[in-house]
């Protein structure tokens, strides 16, 4: 705890001299916070928590500083607090129309949704820091997104996008001599060889990737490159090769507490020595991932009890009793508040919910009532014109002398018809049918079908209701099909059958056709 109290004090009298100095001293505090972020994770994020305090949400550094402390959260493994710092950030930025710094954010939140598989919020976060650093101008960052976009792609499978964004990218970084970037750009483009299975290429750009790495002494990529060699030659299956880099890989994550990359280096040397068939070594090592593992989840809690610990150590304990008492009155009001505020709002969305209720059932009541009198309307049009009509058309009909075939069969025709309309006006006259009067009319039309048999069967009560649409065209079904089998198979005899229990209406519809082959029907 004093050592943390140290770094406050000397942050604060750094702060107080970068005040008078302007923006160049807050560029190197900038600096700072932003290199302790890939290697000395939680200094960090107590360096800009130390620092936040100073800031002014008017001026960039606050934003900037925030979202620091998410990439330190980042690869400490706490993507919750990573995820809050960069969203904070963002907002703060563009508050402040910020427009460079909002464009790093940018880079680290795409990064975050491109680590927990969020693809789409990656690519469409990845092109908002593209249009920023193009308005810009700025095509060394630009570089940087493209290597970053690249990744999502080269994840998604899609590796020849993944290489063309990656040379883009180099070629910014030649153009520039920018040897971290190229060490970047080279390792990337190395990772999409090897998952063309491309070995050689592969292998090529990686070693020279770690070279550019170790020659400008940056530890943190030379761990990140060392466990994606390690990979290559664990493909090609030279475990030797690929435990030495996994080894070298992980001194230097250990050395600044790399959980993430400790986690995934133990996991991949565990499935290695299981292949030697050394399980003893195999277990150890996976049990050791598996700690990392689950402290990367546990590590957010751990911190929070951290904080408190060291907020109220470090308080005097009448002041400590005074704050505590305020916090309880404060708590008793806010609670009162809030439960005011909730009432009010439930008494508010019920009065919503009744008015609105009231509305659809007045609203469904005028619906059902037009339509009732539209089905009324077209069927008293139907009876008294149509209806009309056919009735003299008939009474015609029969005057005629029935020596005719042709005259036989318009007469029956014509009675036919009169009978459909009849049942057609009474099913729309009627919002709905019961179960038995639908029966009844079902039987009235069979009843001069001589090769149609009804078989109905009802366990349930016969007061079951159908609605007009589902009596018509269950009728229209059931005629359909018996007209189909005496027309085309030859049937001599058609059994309509009907069952209703327990809600379920059953109809099946058998015939004695000659049938047809399934295999062969066009």
């Amino acid at each position: 705890m004093k050592g943390v109290l140290r770094l406050t004090f000397l942050i604060m009298g750094v702060i107080n001299c970068s005040l008078s100095k302007g923006a160049e001293s807050w560029d190197l505090l900038v600096k700072k916070a932003d290199s302790l972020s890939t290697s000395n994770f939680s200094k960090s994020v107590a360096f800009c928590d130390s620092i936040l305090p100073f800031t002014n949400p008017k001026e960039p550094w606050r934003g900037v500083f925030t979202s620091i402390r998410g990439k330190a959260h980042y690869f400490k493994g706490n993507y919750d607090l990573a995820a809050k710092d960069y969203n904070e950030a963002i907002q703060l930025l563009q508050r402040g129309n910020f427009q460079r710094e909002l464009g790093f954010a940018f880079i680290d939140q795409a990064k975050l949704y491109r680590k927990i598989k969020m693809f789409p919020q990656a690519i469409e976060t990845y092109a908002k820091a593209d249009k920023i650093f193009r308005t810009l101008k700025d095509e060394n960052t630009l570089a940087t997104v493209l290597n970053e976009w690249g990744v999502v792609y080269e994840f998604q499978n899609d590796f020849d996008k993944a290489i063309d964004f990656y040379s883009q990218s180099l070629k910014t970084r030649i153009k520039f001599n920018d040897s971290l970037g190229m060490a970047y750009s080279y390792s990337y483009m190395a990772s999409a060889y090897l998952q063309k299975n491309d070995f050689k290429q592969a292998e090529e750009l990686s070693i020279l990737s770690l070279q550019i790495f170790e020659k400008i002494k940056n530890q943190f990529g030379v761990a990140i490159q060392s466990s994606d060699i390690a990979l290559m030659y664990e493909s090609k299956k030279d475990f030797n090769k690929a435990i030495s880099y996994l080894t070298l890989s992980d001194s230097i994550a250990r050395s600044f507490n790399y959980k993430d990359l400790l986690s995934e280096n133990y996991r991949r040397l565990s499935t290695i020595y299981a292949q030697l068939n050394d399980y003893k070594k195999a277990l150890k090592l996976y049990q050791e991932h598996i700690i990392i593992k689950d402290s990367l989840y546990n590590s957010n809690t751990q911190k929070n009890i951290a904080d408190l610990y060291v907020k109220y150590e470090t308080a005097e304990k009448d002041n400590q009793l005074l704050q505590q008492e305020n916090k309880n009155a404060k708590q008793q009001i806010t609670i009162l508040l809030i439960g005011s505020l909730l009432a009010i709002v439930s008494i508010l969305t019920y009065y919503i919910y009744r008015s609105r209720k009231l509305k659809e059932e007045k609203l469904k009541l005028e619906t059902q009532n037009t339509l009732q009198n539209d089905r009324l309307r077209i069927s008293r049009d139907l009876h008294d014109n149509i209806g009309a009509n056919l009735t003299y058309i008939n009474n015609a009909v029969q005057s005629i002398p029935q020596e005719d075939n042709q005259i036989k069969n318009l007469q029956s025709l014509l009675n036919e018809t009169i009978i459909e309309l009849r049942r057609t006006v009474w099913l729309i006259n009627k919002p709905s049918v019961k179960l038995d009067e639908w029966i009844v009319k079902l039987r009235e039309y069979y009843l001069k079908v001589n090769e149609v048999k009804l078989s109905i069967t009802i366990i349930e009560n016969e007061e079951s209701i159908l609605t007009s649409k589902q009596a018509t065209n269950l009728f229209r079904v059931i005629q359909e099909a018996t007209n189909n089998a005496i027309k085309h198979s030859q049937a001599s005899s058609v059994k309509v059958s009907i069952q209703s229990e327990n809600n379920i209406l059953m109809i099946v519809i058998k015939d004695n056709g000659r049938g047809f082959d399934q295999n062969k029907a066009s």
